[in-house]
């Protein structure tokens, strides 16, 4: 392109060389009597035809180059067209493989969600079948346990019917006879008294401690311990006046104590009257007013 530029300036200096060569030429003759020799004007004319020839070969130079530099700008232009379209190809790759990569990224990404929510499910359901199998165990252990508890409710029943002492309540009859006291606690007997042979009385201070609670009333604390034994309570039955019973005085825990006692009595044609105590506190006797238990 530079080189061309020369070449057309050079041929414009030309040009213009050859037509202030023509104005000199034309102006140094003289106007009334040419004295131009015929070589001259050939020269001239010569000169005149190749500057013509010059100024055609430069307006074909010069469209040339205004077509050249057409080409360039085309070509410039295509080069700049490629340029984009192979900027858009790259972009457009570019963007397919963002997608490729974008769509193979959420796959991989659904795929691990699909599975870590597939492992979650498995661990629930086993997790809700190992529960659900300690609950049937439970239920089977509570049954079981609920089995055992009736069972030993029923034993248990079973030995406290064997060990309840059944007793006819007292069926009280009136009589004028005094009465005795006899209280049955600790499992054991104790006589409020105790007759000899003569029909002498003796009060049992051995085996029972009398607070005074006022001149006419006291309360009785059997010792414990210090009840009469089978064999005292046998001799003093026998010394029973017939004009006295025994009027006993029964705790719970002495129900089998009661029992021989009556035994022996009745064995002895002792009359018994008896009722059910709880409270040794309860154990006041007076020697005015008060009732004792009828014999039956």
């Amino acid at each position: 392109m530079e080189l061309l530029l020369d070449t057309i300036c050079n041929m414009f200096g030309s040009i213009i060389l050859i037509a202030l060569l023509i104005v000199v030429i034309s102006s140094d003759t003289p106007s009334p009597s040419r004295a131009v020799s015929q070589m001259d004007h050939d020269t001239v004319q010569q000169r005149i035809r190749t500057a013509e020839s010059n100024i055609l070969k430069l307006t074909e130079l010069l469209n040339q180059s205004n077509q050249t530099e057409a080409m360039d700008e085309k070509i410039t232009r295509n080069e700049e067209l490629s340029a984009a379209v192979d900027a858009a190809k790259r972009a457009i790759q570019s963007a397919k493989k963002q997608g490729e990569e974008s769509s193979t990224a959420a796959t991989v990404d659904y795929s691990a969600s699909v599975s870590a929510a597939r492992a979650a499910a498995t661990h629930n359901d086993r997790e809700s079948n190992r529960i659900q199998n300690e609950i049937e165990s439970s239920k089977k252990q509570i049954e079981k346990t609920s089995a055992q508890i009736s069972d030993l409710e029923k034993r248990i029943g079973q030995i406290q019917d064997n060990r309840t002492q059944k007793i006819r309540l007292p069926r009280e009859r009136s009589t004028a006879r005094k009465s005795l006291p006899v209280v049955f606690i600790y499992n054991e007997v104790f006589l409020s008294g105790f007759f000899d042979s003569g029909g002498d009385f003796e009060v049992n201070d051995a085996g029972i401690e009398r607070v005074e609670i006022n001149e006419n009333a006291e309360r009785w604390i059997p010792r414990k311990t210090k009840g009469v034994s089978e064999a005292g309570v046998e001799s003093s039955l026998r010394n029973f006046p017939s004009e006295f019973y025994a009027a006993c005085y029964v705790f719970p825990d002495s129900i089998e104590a009661f029992r021989k006692f009556r035994d022996a009595a009745a064995r002895l044609k002792v009359d018994v009257g008896w009722e059910p105590s709880l409270d040794p506190k309860d154990l006041i006797f007076t020697s005015k007013g008060g009732s004792a238990p009828k014999p039956q």
